[in-house]
């Protein structure tokens, strides 16, 4: 299994792939600037597996932000993913327990990643 972590906004998101304990290891990779729509998620499926990593395989975390996170993860669960939505206050605590102190998309979706390596959340 291989963790995306989406750090999601109101119009864009980042995403950040990451092996799962356990799993071969590969280098992270990063996506930044989607477009937080169906086709932005399409895009996100579409690179996921430019890297060799199929829907059925994505564990994808995701912040509850408002209402933003909606799209993006109907979108993602549809198509296969197993799709686990967290707590902000949750991922901010965890940043601080890895000593994570730097604040930028690109950061937040790598440690939303991280989350979802090490705690394993649930769909």
């Amino acid at each position: 299994m291989v963790v995306l972590g989406i750090d999601i906004g109101k119009d864009v998101f980042f995403a950040h792939l990451r092996a799962a304990e356990g799993c071969p290891p590969f280098t992270p990779c990063a996506l930044p600037n989607v477009e937080n729509t169906v086709a932005g998620c399409a895009q996100l499926l579409r690179w996921a597996a430019s890297h060799g990593h199929t829907s059925a395989e994505l564990q994808v975390v995701m912040e509850a932000t408002g209402v933003y996170w909606e799209t993006c993860a109907l979108t993602l669960h549809q198509a296969g993913c197993r799709v686990s939505v967290i707590n902000p206050a949750q991922i901010k605590l965890f940043a601080r327990s890895v000593l994570r102190r730097g604040k930028t998309d690109t950061m937040d979706a790598e440690i939303i990643a991280r989350y979802g390596v090490v705690m394993q959340p649930s769909p």
